[in-house]
């Protein structure tokens, strides 16, 4: 078999009969998971991103899919969905799928999946670049536009997204206003702390550099041999 076949025949060990017992073959599946991943590092790792990124999509798609039938108490799956998410935003940084698609992708997920895997919008920054961010943000405001009053997941769901793309957009002042718009919680007011104090980190950092290059530009003109 091709590389490509390998990869698909061990995706297709992902798919999971929803009349099947809930409590059966989680081992198992999660050794299947656990094998495409390995298998996909190894290719990551030889530069081979563009075979391993339809194969990730579609074990996502599945795993997302199998843990709505699945007792998964043990926490075991879904670690192993959010690992598989991680390695398909690493093969779509080096192999880029259609921007846009991957933006309506990851709207889709957050906004009609189940609730999981958890969305990291930073790890996928390089591969959406400027136009994917664009689709997402409107795509986020289309959604929210059109979801039913009352509609929580909806809710949360277009809240976690807009926080992110500020987050990702590096305006602090955005991004701290969008999370004072949900000030129920002390993590939230943690959150717009942690934002605050990064921001006066990268202007200390930059205000020593300017301050370090001023004094060398001080001391050369001082070394310059006088007319």
């Amino acid at each position: 078999m091709t590389r490509g076949d390998d990869l698909t025949v061990l995706a297709n060990a992902l798919r999971r009969d929803r009349r099947r017992d809930p409590r059966a073959g989680r081992r198992e599946y999660s050794q299947a998971a656990l094998e495409l991943a390995d298998c996909c590092e190894r290719l990551l790792a030889d530069g081979n991103a563009g075979a391993v990124v339809p194969a990730l999509r579609k074990a996502v798609d599945r795993m997302t899919s199998a843990l709505m039938y699945m007792d998964d108490s043990s926490g075991i799956v879904g670690t192993d969905l959010r690992h598989m998410m991680s390695l398909y935003a690493r093969a779509c940084v080096d192999a880029p799928p259609d921007q846009a698609g991957l933006a309506r992708w990851l709207a889709a997920l957050s906004f009609d999946g189940p609730g999981w895997p958890e969305i990291r919008l930073a790890e996928f920054v390089p591969a959406l670049g400027a136009r994917g961010l664009s689709e997402l943000s409107a795509e986020v405001a289309r959604r929210s536009a059109a979801a039913e009053p009352g509609s929580w997941g909806q809710l949360v769901a277009a809240r976690d997204l807009r926080e992110q793309l500020a987050e990702v957009s590096g305006d602090v002042d955005r991004h701290v206003a969008i999370l004072a718009e949900n000030l129920n919680s002390a993590r939230q007011c943690q959150r717009i702390v942690v934002a605050l104090r990064d921001q006066l980190k990268r202007r200390s950092q930059y205000m020593s550099i300017f301050a370090g290059k001023t004094e060398c530009a001080r001391q050369g003109s001082n070394l310059r041999p006088s007319a």
